[in-house]
């Protein structure tokens, strides 16, 4: 699965490959938009079953039965369509390079390595509508374009009004955590999970390319490891050069992952030069298996994790270069505090990979919130935009009604339906563990940049700039990058 990253505007090689790709996606168009639209319309979220009355119900039963009808007749066409899907498969490139004609923030290979490095992470949950829906979210196409035009504004800004406050969550003068309604306007490496469908892809790429110079997207396989379903749902935009990327499948895992192909993406960038060497970046995204009940597949691909970044760093490794970062980040399905999760925080994993937020195994720092949100809750007036999500999340007797509680111990998809047990009134009757399940990370490595290079995490943000469009809060990491 191992490619340069090399512009490339198709998933498949011209020739036979393509015409038979192309052929597939035809034949099953209507076939799974059919299926899309009737499942979406027996899958109800919040509003809708707050709103419906008698009418709604007679209009949805005839629609069912319309849709059921044209799901049978495109039933021959979607066969053979799936035919050539499975055909066309091992043809399948691992994913699309595209890069921008005039992007807003380009950096070049002649530039001075920067100072400051800033990463940003999140999940999306940009699913075909059917699936969102199981969720509690729904209009996928429309939270698609926000998702991205909202990153595009973010991006552009000259000013950092919305992100220099932070909100009583400063630990120190030489760290800085905070609660933010918007991204910084420096984030220089933007990595998604749950990009899972090729339209939202296609989407979310046209805008990032507004502001960001380089985008891999697209990412995955189509073979039996997947069940010939969704791609693994990561997409990466950055301001530098992608000099290199490589995808590594996941092949253990369960349940519902069994049908996409999630696994782990690993670009190497060039931030410019320093000291008269080439100054490079590594940076890696996920998206682990997710409600892995009691079975530990988490720590399986842990263990496949550490292998494929060492065995990347050694194969594009050159010779007039320094390491001057090493990042992974993404959605690992898995707090530092829950039980149940026990197995994945004491992986050595993270011990060779540092955790800014953890204060030792089974324990985080006083500042962190959690970042899976409870979808019961989702709709609730209190966190309807990003303004309103970040006063009320600033809030620690808040944080457990709309972010999970890191108390879990067989997790299961039943658990981001549970209400807070208790609301609270008073700070000081928070349990440590309320609003704690913090899934999403970004994590460093400090032990092997060359070159006496070293980093530091300067400043940490949580970020509800997505508010409404997804059931994760993002999360937004800054280094300082220096010399001994």
């Amino acid at each position: 699965m191992k490619a340069h990253a090399m512009p490339c505007d198709r998933l498949y090689p011209a020739g036979l490959p393509a015409v038979m790709a192309g052929l597939s996606s035809v034949l099953l168009a209507l076939g799974v938009w059919t299926m899309d639209v009737l499942l979406s319309a027996c899958i109800l979220t919040t509003p809708e079953r707050q709103e419906r009355t008698i009418w709604h119900r007679m209009w949805t039963c005839l629609k069912i039965g319309v849709l059921l009808v044209m799901f049978l007749v495109c039933t021959p066409l979607s066969i053979i369509g799936a035919i050539f899907r499975v055909t066309s498969g091992p043809f399948r490139r691992p994913f699309l390079y595209q890069t921008a004609s005039s992007p807003t923030d380009r950096r070049t290979a002649n530039e001075e390595a920067p100072t400051d490095f800033t990463v940003a992470t999140a999940n999306v949950c940009l699913l075909p509508d059917s699936l969102a829906r199981i969720n509690n979210l729904r209009h996928s196409k429309w939270r698609t374009i926000e998702v991205g035009k909202r990153v595009v504004k973010s991006q552009k800004q000259r000013s950092d009004k919305h992100t220099q406050d932070p909100s009583g969550y400063s630990s120190s003068e030489e760290f800085q955590s905070s609660v933010d309604s918007t991204f910084p306007p420096n984030v220089d490496v933007f990595c998604f999970q749950e990009v899972f469908y090729s339209d939202a892809s296609r989407r979310l790429t046209r805008e990032l390319l507004k502001c960001y110079g380089y985008v891999i997207s697209e990412v995955g396989v189509c073979s039996f490891t997947n069940k010939w379903g969704l791609n693994s749902g990561l997409l990466v935009a950055s301001k530098y050069p992608i000099l290199a990327a490589e995808f590594k499948p996941f092949r253990v895992k369960t349940k519902q992952d069994v049908y996409v192909a999630k696994g782990l993406l690993m670009i190497k960038i060039h931030l410019g030069t320093s000291h008269g060497r080439d100054a490079m970046g590594y940076v890696a995204t996920t998206h682990l298996q997710a409600y892995q009940g009691t079975r530990p597949v988490q720590t399986t691909q842990l263990t496949l994790m550490q292998t494929w970044l060492q065995e990347f760093r050694l194969s594009t490794k050159t010779g007039n270069e320094t390491v001057a970062i090493d990042v992974v980040c993404g959605d690992f399905n898995f707090d530092n505090m829950s039980p149940g999760y026990k197995s994945s925080w004491t992986h050595p994993f993270m011990d060779v990979y540092q955790d800014v937020c953890s204060l030792q195994k089974g324990r985080d720092k006083p500042w962190t919130i959690g970042t899976e949100m409870r979808q019961v809750v989702l709709y609730d007036e209190a966190i309807s935009t990003p303004e309103r999500m970040a006063a009320t999340l600033r809030q620690r007797h808040l944080q457990g009604r709309y972010l999970l509680d890191a108390t879990v111990r067989n997790p299961t998809m039943d658990m981001v339906w549970e209400e807070e047990e208790a609301v609270r009134q008073d700070e000081d009757d928070v349990p440590e563990t309320s609003g704690r399940v913090r899934v999403d990370k970004v994590l460093y490595r400090t032990d092997a940049l060359g070159g006496g290079c070293t980093v530091t995490p300067v400043r940490y943000r949580s970020v509800t700039h997505f508010a409404g469009l997804t059931d994760h809060v993002s999360v937004c990491l800054t280094f300082r990058m220096g010399r001994k």
